[in-house]
């Protein structure tokens, strides 16, 4: 029976320590809004990843109430995944030139608002999810390879597109496969439950 409970003790420790390295990293640019992300640029935004020695597990890029100044034909937002740009915001100019600036690199997303002309009501936020993009593999070859352990996104707009805020959202830990699941975890209380009433009934 002791060893038993030792036993549940040491996997809920074990447990608490796979929780414990889990970590979550968020990053705005200095420039909250980039801009505006005005038509007539593009834009990249480096960042500098610092947590080298741990693996991400999941990253979200969000863009918070955007919405496009007009309604007009090929408007869209490019958006990319870049590998060591140059640290924080910078932009050149493409003079309102379509297509996307940033073409060749690991793409996350092309949006257009339909709508055009004012706030979306609710407002309109976009997210982006790189794990399910298939994106994680690559970001972390990026943070891992690169001496400078750089990492940024690209943005190319076609048309102005205002928004509030612009943020990335990085979790690292121990990958998801090696945790066990809820229902794992259930079955084994129960089985440990079965063994210990079984132990007491044979004494």
């Amino acid at each position: 029976m002791k060893k038993i409970v030792l036993f549940a003790i040491v996997l809920m420790i074990a447990m608490g320590a796979v929780a414990a390295n889990a970590a979550v990293y968020t990053f705005t640019p200095a420039d909250n809004d980039l801009g505006d992300l005005d038509h007539s640029s593009f834009y990249s935004w480096g960042i500098n990843w610092t947590h080298s020695s741990e693996t991400i597990t999941g990253a979200t890029l969000k863009i918070f109430n955007i919405w496009d100044w007009t309604n007009e034909r090929n408007d869209s937002l490019y958006i990319n995944l870049l590998d060591n740009p140059s640290l924080g915001v910078t932009s050149g100019t493409d003079n309102e030139g379509g297509g996307n600036h940033f073409a060749g690199n690991p793409w996350i997303g092309t949006f257009t608002d339909l709508q055009g002309g004012a706030e979306h009501n609710p407002k309109l936020n976009l997210t982006y999810d790189l794990g399910a993009l298939g994106l994680l593999p690559t970001l972390q070859t990026y943070v891992s390879d690169d001496a400078n352990h750089r990492f940024g996104f690209g943005f190319d707009p076609d048309c102005h597109y205002y928004n509030d805020s612009v943020q990335v959202c990085i979790t690292t830990g121990t990958p998801p496969p090696s945790v066990p699941e809820p229902s794992m975890l259930s079955m084994l209380g129960l089985g440990l439950t079965g063994i210990a009433l079984y132990l007491r009934k044979k004494k």
